[in-house]
């Protein structure tokens, strides 16, 4: 329910925003023209919605998991390095 909510909030801004780029003919010459863009786009802003938003959030998780990982080998070298043995020196 709240998926359909946004899609159709999201669509709507979508075709407004088209519809008074095309008002008047100030982009497309033929109105009737313009206003079925401005309603096809919002549809399918409508549909792509969904896919678009679970981009980002995919793109946020694999970068935290990322640094998650490289804070975890970081801490994991700090504690060899504090544990090994000196190295003698080499003549």
């Amino acid at each position: 329910m709240f998926q359909r909510l946004v899609g159709i909030i999201f669509g709507a801004i979508v075709a407004f925003l088209l519809l008074l780029l095309f008002h008047n003919g100030r982009l497309i010459s033929d109105e009737r023209s313009g206003f079925l863009i401005a309603v096809a786009a919002g549809a399918v802003a409508n549909m792509l919605w969904p896919l678009i938003w679970a981009g980002l959030i995919a793109r946020r998780n694999r970068v935290n998991r990322q640094a998650t990982v490289q804070a975890e080998v970081q801490r994991q070298v700090n504690t060899q390095r504090s544990t090994e043995p000196p190295m003698p020196p080499t003549e």
